[in-house]
């Protein structure tokens, strides 16, 4: 009685062990907020991410760690211990996708806690597919031609997330469009695309997109211009002997085609395999069977590079047969005796010829 022995807490824990730590409190973990991400599904995603911070309280803290498992795949990352409490982990390396990041913290008495942070990364540059005209249009001498403005629907994608913004690149700088119908000035035209994080996509330029050789585009919504009259010498629309017609004509921005035809046949036309503005037209209608009433139809048919279309035309009658004393008649049908006497002095005879006038109506 009275004997008592000693024993070391080595003796019950090991050799290592010399104290007894009591956590009264299970460790606790705080995520800092990211920023600069956007929400889609009830996710945040980013365009690229650096760090992220959080904080540890811990009453005797034995180890924290970090993985991020994105699919099948987990990987490890590695805290940075900050002052105090505070830990900082690089997410450089974080896959395209969604990520989920989950933090660990046990302290020396074997209680721990883990909390997850879920975000997604897209950092691939979305695609445009292809640019489609909704108008017609002439590919000419450099231009894409067209009536009015056209509208374009622009075909985009993205591999994660959607696009966000339609940009049309023109030489009076950028236009952000929110649709993917957009409509075009005159003039040269890119297109880049903006993706739902801030990834901005290759230029594309129209002539790659429609296969042409500028892709610059042309408006022109005026019809061509043609100056014709009819030519002097006529009565009531009748001409005694062939005429010429002349005609100048005109585009403000270039003549894609101009022709005269008389009685369908053509008889001039201007050279367009360039670039003209103007140009002058000449027919006769020597040599160009009349129709069976005696009339010669003249059309002059001009078009511009846009496909806007002028035309001019008129109706003429010849009789070549006609004599200078034919009257102008002026609606009666009575016949009119003109009697020209020619007296002849021979054996005393006097000879009367009688000649009948004709009307032309």
């Amino acid at each position: 009685v009275g004997n008592e022995k000693v024993y070391n807490l080595s003796d019950f824990f090991g050799k290592d062990v010399d104290s007894i730590a009591v956590s009264k409190n299970t460790p606790s973990i705080s995520i800092e907020s990211l920023s600069g991400g956007v929400k889609i599904d009830g996710i945040d995603w980013y365009k690229s991410l650096d760090t992220v911070k959080y904080s540890v309280k811990c009453d005797n803290l034995l180890s924290t760690e970090v993985k991020v498992k994105n699919g099948s795949s987990e990987t490890k990352l590695e805290p940075i211990k900050g002052t105090g409490e505070s830990y900082s982990v690089s997410l450089k390396g974080l896959k395209d996708g969604i990520n989920t990041i989950t933090f660990k913290v046990k302290d020396k008495s074997g209680l721990e806690t883990s909390k997850e942070l879920v975000i997604a990364i897209d950092s691939s540059k979305p695609i445009v597919n292809s640019v489609k005209v909704e108008d017609s249009y002439i590919d000419q001498f450099g231009f894409l031609w067209f009536k009015e403005e056209p509208t374009v629907t622009i075909d985009a994608s993205d591999s994660l997330t959607d696009i966000k913004e339609y940009i049309v690149i023109g030489s009076d700088g950028e236009r952000i469009e929110n649709n993917n119908k957009v409509k075009l000035s005159a003039g040269d035209h890119a297109i880049k695309v903006v993706d739902s994080v801030g990834n901005v996509s290759d230029v594309v330029e129209l002539k790659d997109m429609w296969n042409s050789e500028s892709g610059i585009i042309a408006v022109d919504g005026d019809k061509p211009i043609i100056d014709c009259t009819k030519p002097d010498g006529n009565v009531k629309g009748w001409y005694s002997k062939d005429v010429t017609f002349k005609a100048s004509v005109s585009d403000n921005l270039g003549i894609n085609s101009a022709t005269m035809t008389i009685n369908g046949v053509e008889v001039d036309s201007l050279d367009v395999s360039k670039l003209i503005l103007s140009g002058n037209l000449s027919g006769s209608t020597a040599g160009i069977s009349p129709k069976e009433d005696g009339s010669y139809d003249i059309k002059i048919v001009v078009s511009d590079h846009a496909g806007n279309t002028s035309e001019w035309s008129d109706i003429i009658y010849i009789d070549k047969k006609a004599s200078s004393e034919y009257s102008t008649n002026t609606g009666d049908n009575s016949q009119i005796v003109l009697w020209i006497a020619l007296l002849f002095v021979s054996g005393g005879i006097l000879i009367f010829y009688k000649k009948k006038k004709y009307n032309k109506s």
